[in-house]
């Protein structure tokens, strides 16, 4: 608690066998970090003869894989060796591929067709009787073309309009052009417009599944019922498209592409990472870092047993090969592991650094309730933590927070925004509003303050004890004599003797030979501490925001209380009293968390963090793997 400690170093010995395994299973306990050996005398695992085969399936995702299923979860990887998995799974893609081909041109082609056909139906029902049916009922013209754009930009082509009958249509979607002409003169039309933003609708394949026979059957239905017919070859496209949909399905369903592409999946997770483990003769040998104990790892490694493999493992959790530095863990209490994310904001607080999640944990919680004190507002945000931090484990701030909310709601007086439900046990934001202000930077000062007795014990922890005496220690008894000085002239004098003290205690520290030595570290000693002392009244006084916060809650709670009076009856007061407290909770439950958070980072933390510590990069591992393989390796 209050300082960060170091991951223990892990050895385990498997079988080659069971290296995917083994290494799976750890990934899942969300708290391994692997790392090499650097001075093992055994040669590291090699994969990257699979590389090629992960390549090739590579090609064929980025071309296909939208149209694939998901990995398949839970299926074991195949019992014989990892190159011939590979292969065969690669197989199938391909061959799944070279007959699937012909499926994904029609569906692309429907769903193409379709939104053509919908900015048709919208053009059509714009231009009316200028819609020129009959070149969609017929063969296309020789001589004549047509050419559709939705201008989204507005701009019209400025050049070869002389030669082709043009019009616009203004519909919900936009302005559509439409164009008629000879074939010359629609080209240069579509050259030009397709230098702008115009979104060409592609008629012309429309026309070619007319004169094709494709629509043949609905064309002649054109003249008599123009949107009925439309909205037939839409019909239509989307049978087309359900087809081909289906064809693919089946095709997916007959290689097994799910069972395929989670083994790829996972074998390409594998090669990725198993360069951190070295072979012996007859074991793998993976090593790095972790939270957990040796027992923990034990317990993993005996759940991924089998039958034939009883007793095959060796783990040993113990302290690091020469050379390597471990990284860093905040070990934490379970209530205070939420507020861990305001920490990590920063960094990872290195090993003579404090890790004020504790603090923070009654901090945050403290700032935020002060200025949403409320305790209606405050219960909504409490039970809305309970119930979202099994998904979102970070949501559990808002359970201290709500509570703090409700403590100082009763303070002020104030539930759902209304303050004639129970009376104050303090006072009321509005009407005494210097106290409330009083209390925040008092609250300001005192965080400070513990911000530098934290900066102390890291300085002592860092082996800096006596220099933090010697400099640090004159500037907190600086800042003791200002606040003083609110209160007593006594408090000048304390500045007097903080300012020699820090000065003094910078100049020896300097370790200057000679006068004009010391006379250039008194100068620059002199800048720091009118620089850190002027620092440290504005922190303190950026603390008066939680007061003004507070007032302003109180405010705008109040105009919600005066809105639902003037709404009047039942009816009209209880819906601005339900509208108005849920925009509080989201504006004034964003603005608060923001200015907390603020605080924390800016005014706090600053005084003594600076998270330049090595985290655990955690194995992860791909969704989908299942909790327990059954994979061998080579």
């Amino acid at each position: 608690m209050f300082h960060p400690r170091s991951a223990n170093w892990f050895d385990i010995m498997v079988p080659q066998s069971a290296l995917a395994s083994t290494l799976e299973g750890l990934a899942h306990m969300n708290a391994i970090e692997l790392e090499m050996d650097a001075d093992s005398p055994y040669e590291a695992v090699d994969l990257s003869d699979l590389r090629a085969g992960l390549d090739a399936y590579g090609e064929l995702a980025r071309r296909y894989r939208v149209f694939w299923p998901a990995p398949e979860r839970g299926s074991p990887l195949p019992s014989y060796a990892l190159s011939e998995v590979l292969a065969d799974s690669v197989k199938r893609f391909q061959k799944w591929a070279a007959e699937a081909v012909p499926h994904i041109g029609a569906l692309e082609c429907a769903v193409r067709q379709q939104a053509n056909l919908r900015h048709l139906s919208e053009l059509a029902a714009a231009a009316g009787a200028e819609f020129p049916r009959r070149l969609l009922s017929g063969k296309r013209s020789k001589l004549f073309d047509i050419a559709v754009y939705l201008l989204e930009d507005g701009n019209l082509p400025q050049r070869h309009l002389a030669d082709v009958y043009a019009r616009t249509f203004e519909t919900p979607m936009g302005v559509y052009f439409l164009a008629i002409g000879p074939h010359p003169a629609i080209a240069a039309v579509t050259v030009e417009l397709g230098a702008s933003k115009a979104r060409k609708i592609d008629v012309r394949e429309i026309l070619d599944a007319i004169a094709s026979n494709e629509m043949k059957d609905l064309s002649h239905n054109l003249d008599k019922d123009l949107f009925g017919t439309i909205s037939a070859y839409i019909a239509a496209q989307h049978v087309r498209e359900r087809h081909a949909q289906k064809a693919l399905a089946k095709l997916s369903a007959d290689y097994r592409l799910a069972q395929a592409r989670a083994n790829i999946e996972r074998l390409r997770w594998l090669v990725d990472h198993v360069g951190t483990t070295v072979y012996t003769a007859y074991f793998v040998r993976i090593t790095g870092w972790t939270a957990l104990s040796q027992q923990a790892l034990e317990r993993t490694l005996n759940d991924l047993r089998t039958d034939d493999v009883r007793t095959s493992y060796a783990v040993t959790v113990g302290p690091p090969p020469d050379g390597l530095t471990p990284p860093l863990l905040l070990d934490n209490p379970a209530w205070v592991r939420p507020f861990e994310t305001f920490v990590r904001l920063l960094g990872m607080p290195d090993r003579g650094e404090a890790d004020p999640s504790p603090l923070v944990a009654v901090i945050a919680p403290l700032l935020f309730g002060f200025m949403f004190g409320d305790v209606g507002q405050g219960l909504v945000l409490l039970l809305a933590g309970l119930a979202l931090r099994r998904r979102w484990p970070t949501a559990a701030i808002l359970v201290p927070g709500g509570l703090f909310a409700m403590i100082f709601g009763f303070a002020f007086g104030t539930i759902f925004a209304r303050e004639d439900v129970i009376g104050a046990m303090w006072l009321h934001p509005l009407v005494h509003p210097i106290p409330v202000l009083s209390v925040a930077i008092g609250a300001g000062v005192a965080i400070l303050l513990t911000g530098m007795m934290l900066n102390s014990a890291g300085a002592h922890w860092q082996g800096r004890g006596r220099n933090w005496w010697a400099t640090q220690a004159g500037l907190v008894v600086a800042y003791g004599g200002v606040l003083m000085s609110f209160a007593t002239v006594w408090g000048q004098v304390v500045i007097g003797v903080g300012a020699v003290w820090f000065l003094l205690g910078t100049v020896l520290s300097g370790g200057a030979s000679n006068v004009s030595g010391a006379g250039v570290r008194f100068g620059k000693a002199v800048g720091e501490l009118i620089e850190q002392l002027f620092q440290l009244l504005i922190n303190t006084l950026s603390f008066v925001r939680v007061g003004a916060f507070a007032i302003a809650h109180a405010g705008l709670s109040s105009a919600v209380m005066v809105l639902a009076d003037i709404a009047g009856g039942t009816v009209g007061f209880w819906s601005v009293m339900i509208v108005g407290n849920v925009f509080i909770i989201a504006l004034e439950g964003l603005v608060a968390g923001i200015q907390t958070t603020r605080l924390m980072l800016f005014e706090f933390f600053i005084r003594f963090l600076r998270a330049e510590g090595r985290p655990m990069r955690i194995l992860q591992t791909p969704a989908a793997w299942s909790l327990k393989l059954e994979g061998k390796t080579t």
